[in-house]
């Protein structure tokens, strides 16, 4: 065969810019610099493959500059909808691992692998580095004798392209080729540069007799190329690069095995990222770029998703039997009978001096600041110093009244629940400042415990009933208004006392029940990214949280473990249905080992005499079980259960 009967062809995979591991307009830039710079080959088509570009402008100015310079082109769409119903993941990596993706510092390279599993199903959707490559190859094969599977920001010199062409014309029956890379740091006429020896991981060319493709499962990051390079038997340093140790891999075949040659040379044109130039840094930066945009892409997907009129409200039945309202009415008669209770009622104060803060005194803790498990002899001292029954009191009053009043049809109910509002957040005699700073203080100490914001759990409570009432006409605008500032400034507060960031890093219940309160506030207020944050981010958490079977692992080996379970459960329910604002839908979560949130539910249903504690009171665990499993399982026809205490962390008024 002469060397003019060989055909040959250039794919490049193009991608979106990943800043910081690239500049916004790298792709594009880069681009424009080889369709300017790169001389055209003899018997060489070059096809450029668009990788699921996601921005419309860069998507359009692409396509623009290949049309005006007569380039051929595949076109892979991205799927905005694959993209969003995906989630982050943390499952199969070692439990004591889950935790500390941010905490690495002493094994940064763990970190980074545990980033990239983390994002892994994101990456595949939004890159799928080796899914395009391997449609370019297919393609290739059909077409052309040498077809070269490029990354998009890499450009052949007349130099090194002639040697690329003698090498696999040469007379040995090679089917792979392998092409030398420089990188190079600064921009410069593509006649300026040349190799300095410090060769980096290089392209493939492949005849259309070989039979390699790239490992599908590869992510963008995870060796995608280097594990095809190793398979090959190319010499350098890949062959002694691992995944991460918790992956299983069923490696390719590699028929071409050492059938290689080695010819031809590019240079990867600079990124203009932020940081270090540097291999270790680029490793870290492809996950954060792929983070990143990630997030952006599924903030604004869930906006478009977005209901405003119905966020946070109450799925109220369509219709209820008459036994139902019975119910209802008994209920209500019976909230009605609590007292009134005020943060300004207790005969001692905060260590601010202030009776309108709110105080408590850790539980678990002893008089002597030493910590137990379980509730401490000193109970009497513990609710004697607190104001969490007087809250637990209000919010609770304040939704059963708010929905009693709606599904009774009587209005004086909806009037109470909004004057204990007033009361709590806007009349000066008795209303409650808005921070949380002396809430489970500990003690003989003088920290603020983050733990402590558990107590106001039951805010989301305070804010459902504030849009119901907004509704049905009992709340005007304005007082909803007043009630938002408050809530601000209390969030506010949190950030400013680090109380968020501490209690959103808690791995038990504590950490979930924080994510529904942030998130829920912040929606409430029109934190919007805020809350999506913490929507985006459950899926990890449920993965950290969730072992073998399904099983809480920091709530399973507490002194009252079923509780904890039940409890931890019914704070993920309110937060899927904070999820479910965003049109994520939490319970489609499934982990590696089938990890799950009904899987969950369904451990404790069925282990549940195993529990020490189920014993104590196993008609409560098991009407606690029974309501968990109707909310987890909905049916069409929606029931209405009415929950005797809110120390379970459900609703008084359920609708399952």
């Amino acid at each position: 065969m002469t060397n003019q009967a060989i055909s040959f062809a250039i794919f490049r995979i193009i991608g979106n810019s990943l800043p910081p591991r690239h500049s916004q307009d790298n792709t594009l830039r880069t681009t424009s610099y080889i369709l300017e710079n790169e001389e055209e080959f003899e018997g060489c088509e070059k096809i450029w493959v668009l990788n699921k570009i996601v921005d419309r402008k860069d998507k359009t100015s692409l396509l623009n500059l290949l049309r005006e310079r007569n380039q051929k082109f595949i076109d892979i769409p991205f799927d905005v909808d694959a993209h969003f119903n995906t989630f982050l993941d943390v499952t199969g990596a070692p439990v004591a691992l889950r935790f500390s993706l941010k905490e690495q510092t002493v094994y940064p390279h763990i970190a980074a692998q545990l980033e990239e599993w983390k994002i892994r199903h994101k990456s595949q959707r939004l890159v799928g580095i080796n899914e395009a490559r391997n449609i370019a190859l297919k393609l290739g094969r059909s077409r052309y004798d040498w077809s070269v599977i490029a990354d998009g920001g890499v450009i052949f010199s007349k130099q090194g392209w002639n040697n690329f062409v003698v090498g696999v014309t040469q007379e040995q029956p090679n089917k792979i080729s392998i092409i030398q890379m420089y990188r190079v740091y600064e921009w410069k006429s593509l006649e300026d540069y040349a190799p300095d020896g410090s060769q980096e991981e290089p392209q493939i060319a492949f005849h259309r007799a070989s039979e390699e493709v790239f490992d599908p499962v590869r992510r963008y990051g995870n060796q995608n190329k280097a594990e095809l390079l190793a398979r090959l038997g190319v010499p350098g340093p890949w062959q002694e690069w691992r995944p991460a140790s918790w992956e299983i891999r069923h490696p390719y075949p590699a028929p071409n095995f050492k059938n290689f040659v080695v010819a031809g040379f590019v240079y990867r044109l600079p990124t203009n990222g932020v940081g270090e130039e540097t291999s270790s840094a680029r490793f870290v930066n492809r996950f954060y770029g792929v983070q990143n945009l990630s997030f952006s892409i599924d903030v604004s997907s869930a906006h478009e998703r977005r209901n405003v009129q119905e966020e946070l409200l109450p799925r109220f039945p369509e219709t209820i039997s008459d036994d139902a309202l019975s119910s209802v009415k008994h209920f209500i008669d019976e909230v009605l009978i609590m007292p009134d209770l005020f943060v300004t009622d207790k005969n001692f104060t905060a260590p601010s001096g202030d009776t309108h803060d709110y105080y408590s005194v850790a539980p678990h803790y002893s008089s002597a600041g030493l910590k137990y498990d379980s509730y401490t002899n000193d109970e009497d001292r513990v609710k004697k110093c607190s104001d969490a029954e007087a809250f637990r009191n209000f919010a609770w009053r304040v939704y059963a009244y708010s929905v009693g009043g709606v599904i009774l049809r009587q209005p004086q109910l909806s009037q109470k629940a909004v004057n204990l509002i007033k009361s709590w957040f806007v009349d000066s005699k008795t209303k409650m400042n808005p921070n949380v700073r002396y809430a489970q203080i500990i003690p003989r100490s003088d920290k603020i415990n983050e733990v402590g914001v558990i107590e106001l759990r039951q805010l989301i409570n305070v804010v459902s009933a504030a849009k119901v009432l907004l509704i049905c006409g009992a709340l005007e605008g304005s007082e909803l208004q007043m009630i938002k500032n408050w809530i601000q400034l209390f969030l506010d507060d949190c950030d400013n006392c680090a109380i968020r960031e501490k209690a959103l890093q808690r791995k038990n219940n504590i950490g979930t029940w924080s994510a529904v309160l942030f998130g829920t506030l912040d929606l409430f207020c029109d934190r919007y990214p805020r809350s999506f944050s913490i929507a985006y981010q459950a899926a990890e958490r449920l993965g950290q949280q969730l072992g073998p079977f399904s099983v809480q692992l920091n709530e399973i080996g507490r002194a009252m473990p079923l509780h904890y379970c039940l409890f931890n459960l019914a704070a993920w329910f309110e937060l899927s249905q904070l999820c479910r604002e965003f049109g994520i839908d939490l319970y489609r979560f499934s982990g590696v080992h089938n990890e799950s949130l009904r899987n969950a539910l369904q451990f404790c249903s069925e282990n549940r005499k195993q529990h020490s504690d189920y014993s104590t009171n196993s008609r409560e665990y098991d009407f606690r079980i029974d309501t968990l499993k109707s909310l987890y399982e909905p049916t069409e026809t929606r029931k209405i259960i009415l929950v005797p205490t809110p120390h379970w962390g459900l609703r008084p008024i359920v609708f399952a």
